[in-house]
This record gives structure tokens, C-alpha cells and sequence, in this order.
């Protein structure tokens, strides 16, 4: 605006000069002017003159009340702004509508119901970033405080008031001084670990601590490893004591072309765990008991694997694998060496639509049946699972789901119906 000033001021003596050398050119050869004719223009230039001076100086004082407009309007947005915390603040959510069956086969001559549930699961979260290196995060989640792998609730109960309760709460720390190689999280949060369904339920977010070192951030391979210290149960008494979970991974991500890969390995150290008092023995979820009431003990080998294939930039098909083994297993009779684990699968996305399959095998005693698949009743089960997604528009989601369990030995402790569940569910994200 300055600028304009300036060729606002230049104006009129251009002008004076401009309309005095036309006047000059203009007069014939022939023609001379009488001192009368040379006044009467002199003062008809003097008058045009006086008429821009006029244009310049409203033009200033408009400029100026812009100006004065600009910095009142600047202060009041400053004085009525957010306060300077909330900027650092994000919220986020979901909520999922399902409608699901079952479908069970008869067991041991003991025929059982069929049973149809409409359920929802609701997320809301926050996030602040304290400084560039440390987050706080806290979720709440629709959830039953006893049953870590699911945050579902089923509508009955007269249009009664549903659980809410914390799932997450935790601070994560990324030092910039280490390039942000190193990540340190303490408190509650989402499972840490590279895994699949028959380990860990989507639902579960542990408690404790944990640190994640990914190197080559910005390469094409990047190794990481994550060592966590989880606790499991703490007891006021030494019988039978806190159980704790212990548990390092260790792998690599890589991007080969139109390839994508990905390789971990994890040993789960279940301290504990297996004594009376730590687990719940009303619902033991496939695992065993030995004749004493405890549990095997658990310290658990597994090995992930997963390739996926780029098509196009719309589509990809992928292939992954899981294997696990309970190195510790030490029980008797009739459950001694059910110790393994696997699952194998396909995967797709093309466009807007996406597909899976999975075979699982779980025997009894191969991991915490506790924390498990909810959907696919834990542990001492063999069957599939199978979903085919679609998303109609931005941050919904439709999926249909169909779980094909059955148990592995029907003759075990706590061994149960096989059954065919099918899922109708919508999932909104905010």
C-alpha cells in the first residue's frame, strides 16, 4: 500500500507536465496565443492540479481507515482466539453398529440355542502434544472392566445405561535429540506388538511400559524392536504373588519395488500368570488346569510374516502367516502337548472394497487363552475367518464377517459347540 502512495504522489506533477507538453504539441505552427489564452490555461492546469491533490489526500485517508480496520479486526480475532492449549489438542473417535447370529452344532448330544444380538462399540479419545517430544493420550471406550478382548455392548437391559470406562491413558515420549529413533511409552495403551488374532483380541491395551527402537526411518528397510514390561495382576501378598508379563520383538519392515514386507519374532515370558488368584478360573477360555489348580506355565515363541504385492495404486493382494509355540508347556495327561499354534491368510483391496481369509489353529495350552479372539471363542479351536469390506464414503466402513470355529478336542476341560457366527456391522470414524 506504500507503493501506492508513492505513484498517488507522482500523479499529479506527471499529469501537470503531461497536459503541458499535449497543450504545446497541440497548438498549430500558425496560431499565436494571446497572454489572455496562456492565463486562462495556466489556470485551468492550476485548477486540475488542486482536483488530483483533492483525489490523492481521500485516497490516504481511505487507505488509512483501511489500515485502522485491519489492525482492530486483527486485535479482536487475537482477544477472542482459542486459548493457546487447545491447539495442541486433537479428539478422535468411532462407533459400530453390528447385528450378528450364531449358529451352534450340537455337542456331546447337548443340542444349544441359536441366538441373534444387535451391539454397538463406541471410541472417544484425546491427544495433546505437551512439546514436540511428548504425547498424552486418553481413550475412553464402551467396555465390561472384567473381559479385557471386547468393548462391545449388546442392547438390552430396558434401555439401561452402558458401561464406559477408561482404555487407554498413557504418555509417550520421542526424544528428537535421538532423531526420533526411540519411543518410550508408559501408562495404558494399544498393544505394541506385531500379532494376529490368535494372541491378542483387537480389544486388549495393555498396562505398563514399553520401548520401541525403529532405525532407518526414512529407508526402504527399517529394522525395529520393542521391549515391553506389562503388568498382568498385582496381589497385596507373596501367595501367589504379582504376575507380570516380559516380552521383546524384534523385526523388519522393507519396500522392495511394488513389494511390501514384513518379518518379526516376539518370546512372551508370562511371570505368574499360571498361579491361583491370577487368572480368572470361572472362565479359563480353552487353556487347562493341572491337578494342583494353576495353569501351564507360558513363555511363548512366535514368528510373523507378511508380503504384500502393489497391483495398482488402487489394489494390492497380500499373503502373511503366524506361528506359535509354548516352550514352557508342562502338563499331564491328556493335555500335555497342546503347545501349538498357526494361522494362515490372504488379504485384498481394490479400490474401495476389501477381502481377507483366515485359518486359525489354537491348541489349548499354546498361549493365554484370556487374551484371545473374542469373536473366535479363544483357545482349543480350529476353523476360519472371513470379511469382505466396504467403504461408501470417507471414514465409513461396512463389513460382513463370518467365523467358522469348532473345537480341536472335544474332550479337553472347558472344550465347547462349534458354531458358525455371521457379522453385519457399519463403523463411523470422527
Amino acid at each position: 500500500m506504500r507503493g501506492q502512495q508513492r505513484r498517488y504522489r507522482a500523479k499529479p506533477w506527471s499529469v501537470l507536465g503531461a497536459v503541458a507538453l499535449a497543450a504545446c504539441l497541440c497548438a498549430p505552427a500558425w496560431a499565436s496565443p494571446s497572454q489572455t489564452d496562456l492565463e486562462a490555461k495556466i489556470k485551468m492546469l492550476e485548477q486540475s492540479l488542486q482536483e488530483l491533490k483533492g483525489q490523492l489526500q481521500q485516497v490516504q485517508v481511505s487507505q488509512q481507515q483501511q489500515e485502522q480496520a485491519v489492525q482492530m479486526v486483527a486485535a479482536k480475532a487475537a482477544k477472542d482466539s482459542l486459548p493457546k492449549w487447545l491447539e495442541r489438542i486433537s479428539l478422535y473417535g468411532d462407533l459400530t453398529l453390528r447385528y450378528e447370529g450364531w449358529w451352534y452344532d450340537d455337542f456331546k448330544g447337548r443340542s444349544t440355542d441359536q441366538r441373534t444380538r444387535w451391539r454397538f462399540r463406541s471410541h472417544f479419545g484425546v491427544k495433546s502434544m505437551v512439546n514436540e517430544d511428548l504425547e498424552v493420550g486418553i481413550r475412553m471406550a464402551t467396555a465390561a472392566d472384567d473381559d479385557p478382548t471386547s468393548t462391545v455392548q449388546t442392547m438390552d437391559n430396558w434401555f439401561g445405561e452402558k458401561s464406559w470406562g477408561i482404555d487407554r491413558a498413557y504418555a509417550k515420549y520421542i526424544p528428537g535429540y535421538f532423531e526420533k529413533i526411540v519411543t518410550v511409552t508408559a501408562g495404558k495403551f494399544e498393544t505394541p506388538f506385531v500379532r494376529t488374532a490368535i494372541n491378542w483380541d483387537v480389544d486388549v491395551q495393555p498396562e505398563g511400559a514399553y520401548v520401541n527402537f525403529r532405525f532407518n526411518k526414512a529407508g526402504n528397510v527399517q529394522p525395529f524392536l520393542t521391549m515391553a514390561g506389562l503388568v498382568v495382576k498385582e496381589q497385596r501378598s507373596d501367595n501367589p504373588g504379582d504376575a507380570y508379563l516380559y516380552a521383546p520383538q524384534a523385526g523388519v519392515e522393507a519396500k522392495l519395488g511394488d513389494w511390501k514386507l514384513l518379518g518379526a519374532t516376539s518370546y512372551y515370558m508370562w511371570d505368574g500368570f499360571e498361579k491361583v488368584g491370577n487368572f480368572n478360573s470361572n472362565n479359563l477360555r480353552g487353556n487347562t488346569t493341572k491337578a494342583n489348580g494353576e495353569l501351564s506355565d507360558f513363555g511363548v515363541w512366535d514368528l510373523y510374516g507378511k508380503a504384500t504385492y502393489k497391483i495398482t495404486a488402487e489394489s494390492s493382494v497380500a499373503v502373511f502367516g503366524h506361528w506359535l509355540k509354548n516352550m514352557r508347556e508342562d502338563m499331564t495327561g491328556a493335555a500335555a502337548g497342546k503347545d501349538t499354534g498357526y494361522l494362515a491368510g490372504l488379504s485384498g483391496t481394490y479400490q474401495k472394497w476389501m477381502a481377507s481369509w483366515e485359518y486359525r489353529y489354537i491348541e489349548a495350552n499354546a498361549t493365554p487363552g484370556y487374551f484371545g479372539d473374542s469373536e473366535f471363542q479363544y483357545n482349543n479351536r480350529e476353523g476360519w475367518a472371513a470379511k469382505l469390506g466396504y467403504s461408501p464414503f470417507k471414514y465409513t466402513n461396512i463389513y460382513l464377517n463370518w467365523y467358522h470355529s469348532m473345537p480341536i478336542d472335544e474332550n479337553l476341560q472347558g472344550a465347547a459347540a462349534g458354531y458358525d457366527m455371521f457379522q453385519v456391522e457399519t463403523t463411523f470414524q470422527f
